[in-house]
């Protein structure tokens, strides 16, 4: 028996439709939380030095941490009422640029936004995390020698934070530390384990909290999840776990175990777990599934006729993710799924107020009210793939020219 890694099988699906009843025990709903997706090894780490801080540690500029003056591009200053400073324009309750002059990191001013090239020619380039002061990707080893690379959001040089190894899967950030699953091995059917390994943002050694990874991370104050599934060389799946292990290490905790499925993309919130469910051997049916953080009861949120249903993240007391022909929803305490007829996404995240998606068929980047409405298109012109945001800008990486970029406001 072998561990799989589903989560890179994602651009392989093509298709998923809602239907079935969807119910569950109500949760209050909580404040936010989510997942980002990761990468690494337990190579010798290639940089053991940072980029500059401040005295507290912090970065400048775009630092999600550290509020800008008002009327710095992507500051919501000119909110009710209120206008930007100097030449800048209030754009979607956010200051935005009038030229490029505006744009700090040598970025280009585009209808209002401040687009930056943080990176280029980065074969591969999946996953992607942000967290207040650096963006982070990985580079696949199906491409180039794997890697996996920082860059401050103040502007500074991108480096490599760890090198060699077979290839990025996810990754999380905290404030200083950044985790991942690497060193996974494809071998037909399924994957040998990845490890789940941290290393500091500001360069420092990799440590390996364990052998037995799996798939999709996620992460809160305490700890860090992920999902694993397990197949046999004839492909059959025996079933799919959700586990769960202290960031500074220990013994990992199985908070779920779930027959038959293999289990797909994770988040957390301050109450409970999340996962999705997909089972090739029962015609691509997925589900959307909660436990509590501290283990106990698994609730069936929702069971869907096809899958697997992947992105998923959680913002404002709903769950949301990526369908083959929109993103849908469906309530942390279980109800109808709604489709909010977004059209195709590569990938999604959300912030507390709307919902970004990539969309690698058209080459957009999107955004939307977290209720729905109508889409409102960002930037066109790319192939993207992986997406986050932070406070004051989306980030994508594409596969055109191996690139990260960052848009500003978002």
């Amino acid at each position: 028996m072998r561990r799989r890694f589903p989560f890179l099988d994602l651009l392989a699906v093509v298709s998923s439709a809602l239907a079935g009843a969807c119910g569950g025990a109500t949760a209050a709903a909580p404040s936010d939380g989510g997942s980002a997706d990761a990468g690494g090894a337990g190579e010798a780490s290639a940089r053991d030095s940072g980029a500059a801080r401040d005295a507290n540690g912090d970065s400048a500029g775009y630092a999600a941490d550290a509020a800008p003056a008002c009327g710095a591009v992507g500051e919501s200053c000119c909110t009710g009422g209120t206008p930007c400073e100097g030449s800048l324009a209030c754009i979607d309750g956010a200051c935005g640029c009038s030229a490029s002059a505006d744009c700090p990191g040598g970025g280009t001013c585009t209808a209002g936004r401040c687009l930056v090239t943080i990176a280029s020619g980065q074969p591969g380039v999946f996953p992607l995390a942000v967290n207040g002061t650096s963006v982070s990707w990985g580079n696949n080893a199906a491409y180039s020698p794997a890697s996996v690379w920082t860059a401050p959001l103040d502007g500074g040089a991108p480096y490599p934070l760890v090198t060699g190894g077979s290839g990025a899967s996810s990754l999380v950030a905290n404030a200083t530390t950044l985790y991942g699953n690497w060193d996974w091995t494809w071998n037909g059917n399924g994957t040998a384990p990845p490890r789940v390994s941290s290393i500091p943002l500001a360069g420092g050694p990799v440590t390996t909290l364990t052998t037995a990874g799996g798939g999709a991370l996620a992460i809160d104050a305490t700890n860090i999840y992920w999902t694993a599934s397990t197949i046999s060389d004839a492909g059959t799946f025996s079933g799919g776990t959700v586990v769960k292990l202290p960031l500074a290490g220990g013994t990992p905790v199985t908070l779920a175990t779930v027959a038959d499925f293999e289990t797909w993309d994770i988040v957390v919130d301050t109450t409970s777990v999340y996962w999705s469910n997909n089972c090739p051997q029962c015609g691509q049916q997925g589900a959307i599934m909660k436990v509590p953080l501290g283990g106990g009861n698994v609730t069936t949120l929702c069971t869907l006729a096809y899958g697997p249903p992947f992105n998923l993240v959680v913002q404002g007391g709903s769950l949301y993710w990526a369908s083959y022909g929109s993103i849908v929803t469906i309530p942390i305490g279980g109800g109808a799924v709604t489709s909010l007829g977004t059209g195709r996404a590569t990938a999604i995240a959300a912030d507390a107020s709307s919902l970004y998606w990539a969309n690698g068929d058209d080459g957009t980047v999107m955004k939307m009210p977290l209720a729905g409405g109508a889409p409102v298109t960002l930037f066109q012109g790319d192939l993207p793939y992986a997406i986050a945001v932070d406070a004051t800008s989306v980030y994508w990486t594409s596969t055109t020219g191996g690139t990260v970029m960052r848009l500003s406001p978002k």
